[in-house]
């Protein structure tokens, strides 16, 4: 069975940027999308879709990919990094209690999020402003040893 087969539908936007270059994304990451990234169409969410249009850049890390589905998209910036969260967790459900607190008014314990490479904590928190220019990073905190 061919990847059209079994997806079909996804050709045309099974295409993520790796180093500034566009590839196809590995077929894992279509089989394995969470509830809610494929569409009844066979579409990929429109998160996950290239526009055209100049928009922010999420990135994310560790498990958060297996639950967005993709390493990074394009979407448009909202005002601030509380909003983004908020954006995030109607986009992908499973998000909700991992990246924002049980009030909904802060970041989640176990999230650590980067504007531009620098902490939230190193800027203005939650209100930090965000526009089309800025690479957003979600991550969870993650301990070993």
């Amino acid at each position: 069975m061919t990847e059209e087969e079994a997806w079909p539908g996804l050709s045309g936007h099974a295409i993520a940027k790796v180093r500034g270059k566009q590839v196809s994304r590995p077929s894992w990451e279509r089989r394995n999308a969470p509830e809610g990234s494929i569409l009844q169409d066979g579409s990929l969410h429109p998160a996950l879709q290239e526009t055209g249009e100049k928009q922010m850049q999420l990135k994310f890390f560790a498990t958060y990919r297996q639950i967005s589905g993709c390493k990074e998209c394009a979407i448009p910036a909202p005002s601030d990094v509380l909003e983004l969260l908020h954006d995030v967790s109607e986009r992908w459900p499973a998000f909700r209690t991992l990246v924002l607190d049980a009030e909904g008014s802060d970041r989640g314990e176990d999230v650590i999020i980067l504007v531009n490479g620098r902490h939230i904590e190193h800027l203005e928190g939650m209100h930090t402003k965000l526009t089309d220019d800025d690479t957003v990073a979600i991550t969870p905190v993650v301990a070993g040893g």
